[in-house]
């Protein structure tokens, strides 16, 4: 994981767990549409942070192992699942010994190729990867700016958007390749986009007066909008499976 994340996402695991949010039911049923959600099923949730997905996959009855780098968001994840200190590059998980693996809102700070290999020795022939992004709705006025102000703060993206992830798949040999997009609107208030804001690994890392300005500057943005209000965003789902039978 780069720096900039690790310190981030070190310093706003509370702020991670307040504003970010879940994953719409129908993204769950997709995955749960694999087969691979069922009792008996071995799940591994890969760079859990806080939870969001761990909780919601737990649901469905699978045995649920989250997989977490950092200290101060495995703390969150106490009582969730089974949890384990590890990174994509290096998984403690016997091989072939995964139905699914998920990853939420993290393969893009992964190094993809070395991931993609220990994914794939993780999980069973004909078994299933699903990576999952909730993203704000840019097509909407407001939320470009917001987007447009904590970039600008934070020197632009650490990472570069807009990765062709079928592609990569594919080129590491998954197949049965699927990406879906729903709409996926949240509940928010003018507090809870100053959090979204903070729960930023790139806004999170930045200097005390900087993160200050980019925060005061999103207030702004909402200053007059009338809590409760939806936070317009939508959430990619991409399945593969892994090579086998």
């Amino acid at each position: 994981m780069p720096e900039v994340a690790a310190v981030g996402f070190g310093r706003a695991a509370a702020e991670y767990e307040r504003a970010r949010p879940g994953y719409p039911g129908a993204a769950l049923r997709l995955l749960a549409g694999t087969g691979a959600l069922e009792p008996g099923r071995l799940v591994v949730d890969l760079a859990a942070g806080t939870g969001k997905l761990t909780r919601q996959l737990a649901g469905f009855g699978a045995t649920v192992v989250a997989v977490e780098p950092l200290a101060p968001m495995r703390e969150a994840l106490v009582g969730t699942a089974l949890v384990a200190a590890g990174a994509a590059e290096a998984l403690p998980l016997r091989t072939g010994s995964a139905d699914l693996v998920t990853v939420a809102q993290a393969f893009h700070w992964f190094r993809v190729a070395p991931a993609l290999t220990e994914i794939v020795r993780v999980t069973r022939p004909g078994g299933w990867l699903a990576l999952l992004w909730n993203e704000r709705d840019e097509s909407v006025p407001w939320v470009k700016a917001f987007g447009d102000v904590i970039e600008r703060h934070a020197d632009g993206r650490p990472y570069t958007p807009g990765e062709d992830w079928d592609a990569r798949l594919a080129e590491a040999g998954l197949t049965d390749i699927r990406h879906h997009r729903m709409d996926h609107p949240l509940p928010s208030s003018r507090a809870l986009v100053v959090e979204r804001a903070r729960s930023t690994s790139y806004v999170a890392a930045l200097p005390d007066d900087r993160r200050a300005a980019a925060l005061a500057e999103v207030a702004a943005l909402v200053e007059g909008f009338a809590d409760p209000f939806r936070f317009p965003h939508v959430t990619d789902v991409h399945l593969a499976r892994t090579p086998g039978p």
